[in-house]
């Protein structure tokens, strides 16, 4: 049977009308009544702007970004409506014996379009980060565990620059430094694909790891940690760099030589550069390349990813739902994710995600636990509009 075309039947029509009120919706997910007020808005402003049009439609930057933004809007709206009423029609077909069946095979479809508007929805009317569509900066220390830790902040460079490979996205490790037995004591990992900060920013947090160390001559299951610390990449010539400005004075700019292996270049050149910002005491050393100017370049970059994080932080402190997601200190009680390599399991704490270590590891199924994350923010997003109500 056609179902699509019974469902355009006058006397369908009507009965589906009867039963729209009366019918109950359990297993349709639907959009959240605050947001459906703010698209209902949103739909109502841009049939008014469609309805008259003027040519400073077409003149304003802002505007236009506006209408296509209230068009998109309104699009996803009637997808959304057209779903749940073709949902409710088919629960209410349900009840004809000669209908049921095609109407069960359909009602999958229309719950994934519902669904798939919803989403599109929550995205376009969520408030969003600022800074979500530029690359980032990820910063990774080892916490708890001595050697072990530093080998485990190891792994997690590996993790997020095979992550990047995958994605297609173009990185450079700008700073490591390494303790004399080859693990990792702190690294930056500076990721230029657009859009990487809106991906990876809730990976800012306490990694914490369970397994043998390689040491470990008794097969006792260690527990290390690793801290990690994700910024916007904010360069000088961005749009984003007109947020965080340097006052005269402001930013206290030293040069020095380079510490560590390096040779005759080391011990010779001032490539080195420490700045301080005077007013949060935030200090940032880069020495990586032996350019001077490259080095300013980049702990410039970094100091603004850390002014932006923390002003970040302190606005959502100002929240009553506030929900802080990097970190002060690489206590394994501050934990977002476990690693337990015994049981080959990666698990975060915060949005339940449980799935297969190895896979994550290697960075070829972090997008598993990052759309996961995703997720679990939208729905504390949400939770936090309700309060602002």
């Amino acid at each position: 049977m056609q179902l699509r075309w019974a469902l355009k039947a006058p006397w369908m029509a009507q009965r589906s009308v009867r039963l729209f009120h009366t019918t109950s919706i359990t297993s349709v997910r639907k959009l959240h009544p605050i947001l459906l007020g703010k698209a209902e808005s949103m739909n109502k402003e841009y049939e008014a702007l469609q309805a008259s049009p003027n040519e400073d439609q077409f003149k304003d930057k802002k505007l236009i970004a506006k209408i296509n933004l209230l068009g998109q809007v309104t699009h996803e709206l009637d997808s959304y409506r057209n779903s749940i009423v073709q949902y409710d029609e088919l629960m209410s077909m349900c009840d004809d014996p000669e209908l049921k069946k095609d109407a069960e095979d359909e009602i999958p479809t229309v719950e994934a379009e519902a669904e798939k508007a919803i989403k599109k929805l929550e995205t376009l009317l969520l408030p969003t980060h600022p800074y979500g569509d530029i690359g980032c900066i990820i910063e990774m220390r080892p916490g708890i565990g001595g050697e072990e830790a530093c080998l485990f902040t190891d792994n997690l460079l590996n993790m997020y620059t095979g992550y990047a490979d995958e994605m297609g996205w173009p990185y450079q490790i700008t700073n490591v430094t390494r303790n004399d037995k080859g693990g990792i004591t702190e690294v930056i990992l500076s990721v230029d694909g657009e859009g990487s900060y809106n991906m990876l920013q809730h990976e800012g947090g306490v990694h914490r790891v369970q397994r043998v160390p390689v040491t470990e001559s008794s097969g006792r299951v260690h527990t290390s940690a690793a801290a990690v610390i994700v910024l916007p990449q904010i360069s000088e010539s961005s749009v984003a760099a007109d947020d965080i400005q340097f006052a005269p004075g402001e930013v206290r700019i030293d040069v020095m030589r380079a510490q560590g292996a390096g040779g005759q270049h080391v011990n010779k050149t001032e490539s080195a550069v420490r700045l301080v910002h005077i007013p949060t005491k935030t200090m940032v050393v880069m020495q990586n390349s032996r350019s001077q100017r490259q080095n300013k370049e980049m702990a410039f970059m970094i100091l603004r990813g850390r002014l932006a994080e923390q002003k970040r932080r302190e606005q959502a402190a100002k929240s009553k739902n506030a929900r802080t997601s990097q970190v002060s200190a690489t206590d394994r009680s501050d934990k977002i994710r476990t690693y337990n390599f015994h049981q080959n399991r990666v698990t975060d704490h915060r949005c339940g995600y449980s799935g297969n270590l190895d896979v994550v590891m290697s960075g070829k199924k972090l997008d598993a636990v990052l759309e996961a994350l995703e997720d679990h923010f939208r729905e504390e997003s949400i939770k936090d509009l309700e309060v602002q109500e």
